[in-house]
């Protein structure tokens, strides 16, 4: 007993002692990255011996002779070309498995892919694309809608891309129309020939009522934009309808599900197969995101129609088996029914109640 307890107290102390190794590594790759991201545009030459301080000393010869090259270079010249690498792989991953290796600390290695993972995924990247030879430059920022966080750094981002095209004495729209999202961007004396202009042709406002007019936001729009976005991402994690969405976002269509499908009976109709009403359970809830966006109110028919796919399933899970990226839809028609009831809109249909006693 007591050489157990000494195992397990020299078990501790190890595992304590790598813990304190992985915090001090992460907190040494923390201030690096910290300091590139923020000096980028310093001089490589008056940043050597701060770059050796934060352990890139191996490329104290490297760095020397780019500047015998390259007098000028600065920091972000070095990282662009990846003579500074900034690695989560090398820097983080391959130290965090040495640390932790062993299967009782296989969780952590588990989590801290995962933390990975979300992080990647939530990175907010700004595309410049089209015809910049002209002066005009557009920018995308991809976004998933269903990470609120991700939605209000690109909402920042936008903010910052408008100030530096007026800081460059640029315009915020060089050819294309302003659309919605600029508007917040647009001086009064901007628009206001626009405005003098819409009132003497159109004095009742009957052509695209209220847009770019003095009060136009995006509360009012009818088309996707950053703050619809934002009240999607909010239902979506707040709502079982989000749990469902994500149940069968990763479907690709394949149709593998079909031939094993009870309810799938291609000379009656082929909405029926596990592929095709994941189909529509997608649309219908594109649906609903649209109709509480708007603040209308969910149609009573897309709930019947939500009711009619979740009803046409037996649950037997035979679907399972055969999907490449393990769906159940007999679970997901389980939930789908489950919200029905707590909205209060399941109906009893005896044919239905009558089949699913049978089956």
């Amino acid at each position: 007993d007591k050489n157990m307890e000494d195992a397990e107290h020299t078990r501790a102390e190890v595992l304590n002692a790598r813990t304190q190794e992985a915090i001090h590594t992460l907190q040494a790759v923390r201030e690096r990255w910290m300091w590139l991201m923020q000096n980028l545009d310093a001089p490589l030459a008056q940043s050597l011996p701060v770059l050796q301080k934060l352990g890139l000393d191996s490329l104290a010869d490297v760095l020397t002779q780019r500047l015998a090259t390259q007098p000028e270079a600065r920091i972000f010249d070095v990282v662009q070309d990846r003579t500074i690498r900034i690695s989560w792989k090398t820097e983080v991953r391959a130290l965090m498995e040495l640390y932790f290796a062993g299967a009782d600390c296989a969780a952590v290695l588990a989590e801290i892919q995962a933390i990975h993972d979300r992080v990647l995924k939530g990175r907010v990247f700004v595309a410049l694309h089209m015809h910049a030879g002209d002066g005009n430059v557009h920018t995308n920022i991809p976004v998933n809608s269903d990470n609120y966080e991700m939605l209000r750094q690109a909402n920042e981002a936008v903010a910052r891309i408008m100030q530096i095209a007026r800081d460059l004495d640029g315009v915020i729209s060089g050819e294309h129309g302003i659309g919605l999202t600029k508007y917040e961007y647009l001086t009064a004396d901007e628009l206001a020939p626009f405005q003098d202009y819409k009132r003497r042709v159109d004095p009742n406002g009957r052509f695209n009522s209220g847009k770019l007019m003095p009060g136009a936001d995006l509360r009012r729009a009818w088309t996707p934009s950053f703050n619809l976005m934002g009240y999607e991402s909010l239902i979506m994690q707040q709502s079982e309808i989000g749990a469902i969405s994500h149940a069968i976002k990763d479907c690709l269509r394949c149709g593998k599900c079909k031939p094993v499908c009870a309810t799938h009976v291609p000379r009656a109709n082929l909405l029926y197969s596990p592929r095709d009403k994941i189909l529509a359970t997608s649309l219908l809830i594109e649906a609903f995101l649209y109709e509480e966006q708007t603040r209308r109110g969910v149609s009573l028919k897309h709930w019947e129609e939500f009711e009619d796919v979740a009803d046409h399933c037996t649950v037997c899970h035979k679907c399972y088996n055969p999907c490449p990226v393990d769906i159940d839809f007999g679970n997901v028609s389980m939930d789908m029914r489950a919200l029905l009831r707590r909205m209060g809109k399941k109906s009893f249909n005896p044919g239905t109640s009558a089949a699913m006693f049978f089956l």
